[in-house]
């Protein structure tokens, strides 16, 4: 072997460049995993986002509807003379929740019908619907609720509101429209009262006489005309309540 590749091969022995090559495939793994780590953590971000702000427009359309049917009930007590107990849900067969409303005292010209054009015109359908999947749409006279009306604890059927409510309510939903309402701190688990109706207590034109404490709802939110609550007894004990006074008395 001549003198020349002897020292050829000894510069190829310890030449630098290969351990160069090394650092830098070892920085580039290092600056791959940072990178999926940034990503991996800006899609949870934009998941929780998507999911919030999808929450708060189901709360907003819920709330709107709600608004309607208030506004809806006001008319035709304003405008068409009707009392409040010849305010009638009927009319709504075709949707699962519109029967069983029929009000003996309701006038046959249906101007007390709040879901016909001779009335309050509106239409029965489920806000939030790609929300609300399993949630059941009740309107009942059986509550006083604390500060919104004039009605005493234990609750006398001549103060007792006329509500619009959905019920089995996803939680975050819930937490959402007491946001909303300014009902608690932001964020917390929603309070805990007992909503004592099911589908045998819808208005047709009797408050319900039954005079109990169950029946005044006090939720730590005195004076709100909307809110959400978890049932902690009775037919939905442990389900989310929505309400939307459509007429406090």
């Amino acid at each position: 072997m001549t003198q020349i590749s002897m020292k050829n091969q000894a510069q190829h022995i310890n030449n630098p460049q290969s351990g160069n090559v090394l650092v830098i495939i070892l920085i580039g793994i290092v600056l791959f995993a940072a990178l999926s780590f940034v990503v991996a953590q800006s899609m949870r971000a934009n998941v929780h986002q998507v999911t919030a702000e999808k929450q708060k427009l189901a709360a907003q359309d819920i709330i709107a509807y709600g608004d309607k049917l208030r506004g809806a009930v006001k008319d035709i007590i304003i405008a068409n003379g009707c009392t409040d107990t010849q305010i009638t849900f009927e009319g709504a067969t075709y949707h699962a929740s519109g029967s069983g409303y029929v009000n003996a005292t309701a006038p046959v010209s249906q101007k007390c019908h709040v879901f016909s054009s001779s009335g309050g015109g509106l239409k029965l359908v489920t806000p939030a619907q790609d929300v609300l999947t399993s949630a059941t749409m009740l309107f009942v006279g059986r509550h006083c609720y604390e500060g919104v009306g004039t009605g005493p604890t234990p609750c006398p059927d001549t103060a007792k509101e006329l509500e619009f409510n959905l019920v089995d309510m996803p939680q975050d939903l819930c937490i959402a429209i007491n946001t909303m309402a300014g009902i608690g701190t932001a964020g917390a688990a929603p309070p805990s009262e007992n909503y004592n109706a099911d589908t045998s207590n819808k208005f047709t034109g009797v408050y319900d006489a039954t005079d109990t404490a169950a029946s005044y709802v006090s939720i730590g939110a005195a004076g709100k005309n909307f809110g959400c609550y978890q049932d902690n007894a009775g037919t939905y004990s442990g389900k989310y309540i929505f309400y939307y006074i459509l007429l406090a008395r």
